[in-house]
């Protein structure tokens, strides 16, 4: 059995490594499946990452005067170019973890708050009041040669590009790596379990079009990644010359796959039969596959976006504070997915200069989001995380691939179109499944964490209450009613104290940022010891300025090794490693069981300075 045997030979290779976690996996990080598993690995992200980037786009298109389905169409698949390209970005030249890069939810409320604006060309007067968010005073703009959906969708890509260069700067100035010295497991716990909770109301939404056949996904998910996990199916393959059956962990490897195409076809099976209804507003009618035909037959089938493809990106000035709290949001989401895609995918704690680029990376993204016309900007994907748990699939070049994919499905409308077709009840069971392993990975940080002592405990559990509580609040009708608490708070206030109020307000609407905002404060003001807080790591090799010789293998970049290991000064970059201890450490060894190709190269450059 010849993929059975390395399985286990990755498996007992992992165990070696700083991470434990390795030894339950398929594939870890720096493990490159077959081509075929690859593809079919990539699929599966790309499926998983697919409804909620292209939700997004949809809930923004009232309020961007967008009508047409080619438009939407186009929009969409411009969302999974940008989408790849940024996936591909973090992959190769920021964190390099497992990580997908999707449309970010944190970017939602600063967008609807520019195009509420009066500034912006109004939408036609057939439009104008199908969505409460759009202002019937604002300017008309019908001598404008451009469609006016166009023109509103370039203030918000242009104040999105200009608002990323705050994150840019996060991560080039090591800024980001400074407030990861002071977050340890009682930050990132709560934070990653708040990552999941909050997203159980998208969940519950779609999974309650139709609970049975989102419970059936759910099933069918725990089935195949813990029931038939170690069932091998036979599989034929060619083997010098002659062709021999194989056992391959079909179900361990693609449960969502499996799990999201069976009950697809069982929706496919049961429209044509008539047992979901066809009025739109009966219950079950979301699980019907036929309702995306139309968007199917009028998509292209080929269209490659580029920069002001939906005009030239333009700057409202009164946005950016918003929009640079929803880059703050973002930034605080992803530091927590960096240790949990870490965690997952047998890779050490991420080191500073890692952090550094990934912020970077995810910073660029957004600025091709603003200048390709992509009205939200990307982050780090929690359900994509949730994957890899479920799948125990951590490899890097999975993602790749999985971008590839995106790519792909971004020039071709028509292709990507069937996908956006999926029935909302099988999204909301695969939703289920995914938060709820994404709440779990938070919670397993507190193992480094001593949770018998009484301090850590308050720190983790008021700071998720208070995450939940406070937004909750915000977001309730208010005692005068006709408005909720936060929209009251706004009354009366104008110019540079209403846009703070605004952006103050944006950041306390989400429950993320406030759940690890206050844990950070509580677990940085409130005495503890740093072996109680987990700050200490039990091997040492996982500390963010200690043990890069090891987490080179995993976070260096790919290229230019040659040219850094000559300028040693390069080391005074926050996103770049101090190659000065790999020098150190080639003089200390100059022999060694398992030489990396780095660690060698470096070993060469030594020896011609010398």
């Amino acid at each position: 059995n010849v993929m059975t045997e390395d399985a286990n030979e990755k498996t007992e290779v992992a165990d070696d490594s700083p991470n434990s976690a390795k030894k339950n996996l398929l594939y870890s990080i720096l493990d490159v499946p077959p081509i075929s598993q690859c593809i079919l690995l990539g699929l599966q992200h790309f499926i998983t990452m697919m409804s909620g980037t292209a939700i997004l786009p949809t809930l923004l298109f009232k309020a961007l005067c967008i009508t047409e389905l080619s438009d939407q169409s186009a929009v969409i698949s411009s969302t999974f170019f940008v989408m790849g390209l940024a996936t591909l970005l973090q992959t190769v030249l920021g964190t390099r973890l497992p990580i997908i890069q999707g449309a970010s939810a944190a970017f939602m409320i600063p967008t609807f708050a520019i195009l509420a604006s009066d500034r912006l060309p109004a939408c036609p007067a057939d439009h104008v009041g199908n969505d409460s968010s759009i202002d019937g005073g604002a300017i008309n703009s019908t001598t404008s040669s451009s469609p006016v959906w166009m023109e509103r969708i370039s203030f918000v890509g242009g104040t999105l590009a200009v608002s990323s260069l705050f994150q840019v700067i996060m991560g080039s100035t090591g800024f980001t790596a400074i407030m990861v010295r002071r977050i340890g497991p009682l930050v990132i716990a709560p934070t990653i379990c708040l990552i999941g909770l909050s997203l159980v109301p998208v969940a519950a939404s779609s999974a309650s079009s139709n609970w049975y056949v989102a419970m059936l996904v759910c099933i069918l998910v725990i089935l195949f990644s813990y029931v038939l996990d170690g069932v091998l199916v036979p599989l034929p393959i060619l083997s010098q010359r002659r062709i021999r059956c194989s056992g391959f962990a079909l179900f361990k490897s693609f449960p969502v796959l499996l799990s999201v195409g069976i009950a697809w076809a069982l929706c496919a099976i049961l429209t044509v039969a008539g047992a979901f209804p066809s009025d739109p507003g009966a219950w079950s009618y979301a699980a019907r596959t036929d309702i995306g035909s139309r968007a199917f037959t009028e998509a292209a089938w080929f269209r490659l976006p580029y920069p002001g493809q939906f005009g030239e990106p333009r700057i409202l000035a009164v946005g950016i504070l918003g929009m640079t709290a929803g880059v703050i949001v973002s930034v605080v989401e992803s530091i927590g997915d960096y240790v949990a895609a870490a965690r997952l995918s047998g890779a050490p704690r991420p080191p500073a200069h890692a952090i550094n680029r990934g912020v970077i990376m995810e910073g660029v993204a957004c600025i091709l989001s603003g200048l390709f016309g992509v009205p939200t900007g990307s982050t780090s994907y929690s359900e994509n995380i949730g994957a890899i748990g479920i799948t125990r699939v951590g490899s890097r070049r999975v993602i790749m691939f999985s971008a590839v994919i995106m790519l792909f499905f971004g020039i071709s409308p028509k292709s990507g179109a069937v996908f956006v077709s999926l029935p909302q009840p099988v999204v909301g069971g695969l939703f289920l499944a995914m938060f709820g392993m994404v709440a779990g990975v938070g919670l397993s940080s507190l193992q480094y964490a001593n949770m018998n002592n009484q301090r850590n405990v308050f720190v983790v559990g008021y700071s998720i209450i208070l995450g939940l509580a406070l937004p909750h609040w915000l977001r309730s009708p208010s005692r005068s009613g006709g408005m909720s608490n936060d929209q009251a708070m706004l009354v009366g206030k104008e110019g540079a104290s209403l846009i703070v109020l605004e952006t103050l307000l944006t950041l306390l609407k989400n429950e993320i940022f406030v759940t690890g905002f206050a844990a950070f404060l509580l677990d940085n003001l409130l005495r503890g010891s740093p072996s109680d807080r987990g700050l200490v790591e039990e091997d040492g090799a996982d500390n963010a300025d200690t043990g890069q010789r090891n987490d080179l293998d995993y976070y260096d970049i790919p290229f230019g090794v040659k040219l850094l290991g000559n300028w040693p000064r390069l080391h005074v970059l926050p996103f770049l490693p101090d190659y000065r201890l790999i020098k150190n450490d080639v003089k200390q060894k100059n022999t060694h069981p398992k030489v990396t190709k780095f660690k060698a190269l470096s070993l060469k450059l030594l020896r011609a300075n010398n």
